[in-house]
């Protein structure tokens, strides 16, 4: 069977539910074994969107919603602006280091270079 067929055919019908009342599929491109399978799916389909009706939030809920989102804002921003400082210390921490680093392995080269030159010249 073409399940994909099925889902779009029982999702325009879901949207004509209004009650229980279950109308045969109109869909031409079903075979008569999917028809029969899309009829079966239908009332479980009109029993779940009964189910599923909307509930509007109460306000002690929103209340509660908003502060702690206004909390979560507030955290996040003052992070932020504490972390840039730190990770700007952390950076400038991490050139000098960089830059120790390539000092002292140019400082190596030129000895290898001069010791080298010595131990030439002695021989």
């Amino acid at each position: 069977m073409r399940t994909r067929k099925l889902v779009e055919a029982l999702a325009q019908n879901i949207d004509s539910l209004a009650g229980l009342r279950i109308d045969p599929p109109a869909d031409q491109s079903l075979s008569p074994a999917e028809q029969a399978v899309l009829v079966s799916l239908l009332p479980v389909a009109a029993r779940v969107k009964q189910a599923l009706k909307p509930v509007a939030p109460s306000p002690a809920f929103e209340a509660r919603l908003r502060e702690s989102l206004l909390a979560a804002a507030i955290r996040r921003a003052e992070e932020q602006r504490h972390g840039s400082r730190d990770s700007f210390v952390q950076r400038r921490w991490v050139l000098i280091g960089a830059a120790a680093g390539s000092i002292l392995s140019v400082v190596g080269v030129v000895a290898a270079v001069l010791w080298r030159q010595r131990s030439l010249a002695r021989t």
